[in-house]
């Protein structure tokens, strides 16, 4: 890795350090251009029917970067994958937390609206046994108040317990992907 950054940072410096010195100055040279690595650079040029390019790193060839973009295409599409597997990954953890936190909150919900049920079904109760000038409810009254009540708390249970069950099933599915 130390390798590759340091050849990074010293790239950019050998194309200016080229520039500063034309090729063959002083042997009487046709070419006036600097070829770095002129003898090693031997790999296919898609733009010269696959023929071999040498022509070193030129920076202003599109053989150079043909060449190059060939031979490292592999790389780059390994490079891309890995990145888009990272984001996929930090996608699927944000999309997994937002879930949990919708369900925590539906939970709640449920959990507030029973309580609220329980405490209308308390306040039923209460009322039943209310007496006003020693006057009570009359039976049948009472009786429709208990089957009222009895309806409230199947609500109520009902409630917690598919509320429960869904966020549990959800949750698992969720874990599953």
């Amino acid at each position: 890795m130390k390798l590759f950054f340091g050849s990074c940072l010293l790239l950019p410096f050998l194309v200016v350090f080229s520039s500063l010195f034309p090729a063959g100055a002083g042997a009487g040279a046709e070419n006036d251009t600097f070829l770095l690595a002129g003898n090693r650079t031997q790999r296919p040029d898609p733009f010269n029917d696959y023929n071999t390019y040498n022509g070193g790193w030129n920076l202003t060839s599109k053989h150079y970067w043909g060449s190059v973009g060939f031979t490292g295409a592999p790389f780059f599409i390994v490079a891309a994958v890995c990145a888009g597997s990272v984001v996929l990954y930090t996608g699927n953890g944000k999309f997994t937390i937002s879930i949990d936190d919708t369900l925590d909150y539906v939970e709640n919900q449920a959990k507030y609206t029973s309580d609220n049920l329980k405490n209308v079904s308390n306040y039923l109760d209460t009322a039943k046994t209310v007496a006003v000038n020693s006057v009570f409810l009359p039976s049948e009254i009472q009786q429709a108040i208990d089957s009222i009540d009895k309806m409230i708390k199947s609500a109520s249970t009902t409630l917690n317990d598919v509320t429960s069950n869904n966020s549990k099933r959800i949750q698992t599915a969720v874990d599953n992907m």
